[in-house]
Order: structure tokens, then sequence, then C-alpha cells
């Protein structure tokens, strides 16, 4: 015995609004796969007749159907949780290889590059660096490594000489000096150490 497929019925906005994602060019192709797969189905074509139209698993419209009379349009937009790639580390790799960029550094060199980072850490050099830019850290610019952690602790570097040594720093070039006038930048002091020699 055949199952009864259930009726999509759609309202006029609804219909509207699956046509304008069938035609948008900006929509994801499989947003406007959804869509065309309602249409049909509100047209009252069975899902093996849309199936074969559409050139998709049979399967797929009745899924589409189902989930559309659940939730409504919103559900076309929807992805459902398990699909895509996994992540292939864990939370606490990611944390370490961080925390190693921020806080250590490569013997005999100044900054980590992707591959000195990777070799230490047992990942592929792209893993490091995609990391890096999810988490917009640059090792290869001095103080972008020194940046971070101070930002987080609230401290700048100007307080990291003792208060007995520290004087006062003087941040504004002279008036007769027309080549501090050109290469002064206001910014330049909170990386400057105040501190006497």
């Amino acid at each position: 015995m055949a199952k009864i497929v259930p009726a999509v019925t759609l309202s006029d906005p609804d219909r509207a609004q699956l046509q304008q994602w069938v035609r948008a060019h900006f929509i994801p192709q499989q947003v406007a796969l959804r869509s065309r797969i309602l249409l049909l189905a509100a047209e009252g074509k069975k899902n093996l007749e849309i199936a074969t139209e559409l050139k998709v698993n049979r399967h797929t419209p009745a899924l589409w159907r189902q989930r559309f009379i659940q939730d409504g349009l919103d559900a076309v937009w929807e992805i459902q949780s398990g699909r895509g790639r996994k992540p292939h580390y864990a939370p606490e790799k990611v944390a370490a290889i961080v925390e190693a960029t921020l806080q250590t550094k490569p013997k005999g060199a100044t900054h980590w590059s992707c591959r000195t980072m990777a070799r230490s850490q047992q990942v592929s050099k792209n893993t490091v660096n995609r990391i890096w830019q999810e988490h917009n850290l640059k090792p290869h610019r001095s103080l972008s490594v020194l940046r971070r952690p101070l930002r987080a602790m609230g401290v700048m570097r100007k307080d990291w000489a003792p208060a007995s040594t520290r004087r006062r720093c003087n941040t504004k070039p002279k008036p007769h000096d027309s080549a501090t006038q050109r290469t002064w930048r206001p910014w330049a002091i909170h990386w400057r150490t105040c501190a006497t020699s």
C-alpha cells in the first residue's frame, strides 16, 4: 500500500518568497533547489515526479516536504547538525598552538614560522596557518605577540618599568624639527620603553 503524501499548501507571500529565491543569483544552490521542490509539491506533483524532474534522490522531496510542514519557510535555510566537515583537531590542541605562539619562542629565532610551529606541535603547516588566521596571530610582526596578552590583562608596555626608574616621556615633536614632524606617530608612545637606562 502506498504512503499518503502530505499536501503542501503555500500562502501567497510564501509562494512569492520561494519564487524570488529560485530566481535570485546570490542565493545558495541548495536553498534554490529546496524552493523548487516546495513549489512543485504545492502544484500537486508526487515525490517521484519531483525527483525525476529535478534529478535528485527520490527521498529528497519527501524530506523537504516534511520539514516545510513542520517548521515552515524557515526550514529551507536550516542546515541540520552533523553536516559538514568535522574539526580534525581538538580544542585543546588549538589552545596549545595559540599558547605556544603567544608565550614561547623557537630556539635560535625571534619568532615562530608556520613550519617551525608545525614541527614543534606535530601538525601540518596549513593547520598552523589556519589557526593563526582564525585567532588573528601574526608572530612575524614583533609586537603582535606581545600585544594580545597585554591587552587581555589591561597592561600597557610603558608600565613595565619599575616606578623608581620611570621618567616622563616626551611625546610631542619639537616644532623646529621638520623630520620629526614628518615621522611622528602619536600611537608610537604606547610601545616605547619609558624607563631610564
